[in-house]
């Protein structure tokens, strides 16, 4: 991770580390913290707007053909005993394009892309990458773009409406509830939501202070629980917010979880990882 100035920094982690540690009354974020956290209602957070493929298909996302599971975290699954075999892949992607002056955006698959005469137009792609084992209750993102960071990160104003399925953790639970065939027991097992290759800038300052400048080991890594500062600071880093919402999102099918641990461990190319442990899953929290 390229480290920035010690100013910049601080300047950037306070107010993460503000809301996480003392928890100001902040509407949906402080309320997703709080649920995260184990206190906090469930009510505060909307349900997702998702609740099939089709839905998501007709706002311009379509799947993308499978790929092998990356090699680059073979420690963790042998550590941990899961099989690869038990994972399954799930991968969406779309074309984005915000008109800075008509202030238009338009989404649709890349294939089926028909850029406008004349237009100036800033055009990327976005897409979500999982894999998910239900047999030990894992999910895994391993390659993620979500629709507004490359136009954050290049300057370009945002849209006026709201890209379709912006939220990781939207696409995340049908992934997952397809996964386990919307069996309640199995939904109920979900024990670790992992970010491989963590790259929001929020997050990697947060992750940089809480390893004081340090690079992070492989797995095992360290582990953080959210009972401390810079265990709460994991949980309010964009990161662990996702994951937060996901379960505040979903009580009704995964049933009351927490986040109660953060493990910060390098894969093998040495990229950030965050590992965020559910508490109440069905199975024993050890496995």
């Amino acid at each position: 991770m390229q480290r920035m100035g010690h100013a910049l920094i601080t300047s950037l982690l306070v107010p993460v580390l503000f809301i996480a540690q003392k928890l100001p009354s902040y509407g949906v974020a402080a309320s997703v913290y709080r649920i995260a956290a184990g206190r906090g209602d469930e009510s505060a957070v909307a349900a997702s707007q998702y609740t099939n493929f089709d839905q998501i298909a007709s706002s311009g996302w379509r799947p993308m053909n499978p790929t092998g599971f990356e090699d680059s975290l073979d420690g963790l699954l042998q550590a941990k005993g899961w099989n690869k075999l038990d994972f399954q892949q799930f991968r969406m992607i779309v074309c984005i394009s915000a008109s800075s002056w008509k202030g238009r955006t338009r989404y649709q698959y890349p294939q089926d892309w028909v850029p406008e005469p004349n237009a100036p137009e800033f055009t990327y792609e976005a897409w979500y990458q999982i894999w998910i084992s239900s047999v030990a209750g894992v999910i895994v993102a391993t390659n993620v773009r979500a629709p507004l960071d490359p136009m954050i990160k290049s300057g370009s104003p945002p849209p006026k409406t709201n890209p379709p399925l912006r939220r990781l953790s939207d696409y995340t639970f049908l992934c997952y509830r397809k996964a386990c065939n919307d069996d309640e027991t199995c939904m109920g097992r979900l024990q670790w939501i992992i970010h491989q290759d963590v790259d929001n800038p929020v997050s990697q300052l947060v992750v940089s202070e809480v390893l004081n400048d340090e690079d992070p080991e492989p797995w095992p890594g360290i582990t953080v629980q959210t009972s401390t500062d810079p265990g709460k600071a994991l949980v309010g880093c964009p990161n662990g917010y996702g994951v937060g919402y996901m379960l505040a999102q979903n009580t009704a099918s995964l049933g009351h979880k927490t986040i109660d641990s953060v493990v910060v461990f390098a894969d093998t190319y040495q990229n950030e990882c965050l590992a965020y442990h559910i508490e109440g899953a069905a199975e024993d929290e050890d496995a």
